[in-house]
């Protein structure tokens, strides 16, 4: 099955998918109505996901629309949350914890000498770290030196 949008005459319901070859269609329960998929794409085209013609994106080509995995605005959402986040693990520490400030995020230095994803290397350069040790049981933020440990 080749990407794009499907529509059931039957059921009155819509598939969209951007991945080639992937086999038949999907179970019933994955199709929602057309309206729905229509304006989940228009919201796409609005934040930037897709592009026309575009030089970047999974898919490139002069020819045919691209879908951009990742755009600034989801880089700035997700450092909102994750220093949300690091305030609400801060606030529930045991009273007498110093509330200490956060740290510089990772240099683009140490995360560039590693393969990862443009936005894994984006959010890692930009998010501040907490300088408690625990951000969830068993789950420690990266310094710079576990950070080389885990990916070197």
């Amino acid at each position: 099955m080749d990407g794009g949008l499907y529509f059931n005459l039957d059921t009155d319901l819509a598939y969209w998918t951007r991945l080639c070859g992937c086999g038949g269609f999907p179970p019933d329960n994955q199709w929602v109505p057309l309206e729905l998929a229509l304006r989940k794409a228009l919201d796409m085209w609005k934040l930037g996901k897709f592009t026309w013609g575009g030089e970047t994106g999974w898919y490139r080509s002069r020819e045919a629309v691209s879908y951009v995995s990742w755009t600034p605005q989801d880089l700035t959402t997700t450092l909102r949350h994750w220093e949300c986040l690091l305030e609400v693990i801060q606030s529930r520490l045991p009273e007498g914890t110093p509330r200490s400030p956060l740290l510089d995020p990772l240099s683009v230095d140490l995360v560039s000498k590693f393969r990862l994803s443009s936005f894994a290397r984006a959010f890692l350069c930009a998010a501040k770290r907490p300088s408690f040790k625990y951000v969830a049981p068993g789950i420690t933020a990266f310094t710079p030196e576990t950070f080389a440990a885990t990916y070197g």
